[in-house]
């Protein structure tokens, strides 16, 4: 029962994600703070965090799914779904594409990929009492 439930209901949490993605996208003129630099700061943090958090639920979901390479996968999608934001700023008034926001959106999907794969070997060797070899010894 568990493994037909939890695919779906990742796949539904990667969807509302990337709905209030496209609501927060939507916003004309959307402001944080009346500090320009602080402004620029939260900003972009901002996209790396929220492109983050989609790296890895699209990384759970597609893991769920018993898809191959789900980190490539998840990190390939959630460049599209960035460059496809900054496609649908440029029709939002207020808003202006940038592709460097697509980098930074970018470089938090990885960072947040990076960070669980670095928590996941980290358990790994925990739980077991020894490190986690990349490739067995050769004889």
């Amino acid at each position: 029962m568990r493994t037909f439930w939890l695919p779906r209901v990742r796949w539904l949490a990667v969807l509302i994600w990337a709905g209030v993605i496209f609501v927060l996208s939507a916003q004309p003129d959307l402001r944080v703070s009346p500090l320009a630099d602080l402004e620029l700061a939260v900003r972009k943090v901002g996209h790396m965090v929220a492109f983050g958090l989609l790296a890895l639920l699209l990384r759970l979901a597609l893991e769920s799914s018993a898809v191959r390479r789900a980190w490539q996968w998840s990190l390939g999608l959630t460049v599209l779904y960035a460059i496809s934001d900054e496609i649908h700023q440029g029709f939002t008034g207020g808003r202006n594409p940038a592709a460097t926001d697509v980098a930074i959106d970018a470089a938090g999907a990885l960072l947040a990929l990076a960070a669980l794969a670095v928590l996941r070997r980290w358990r790994y060797s925990s739980a077991t009492g020894r490190p986690r070899m990349l490739k067995p010894p050769s004889t």
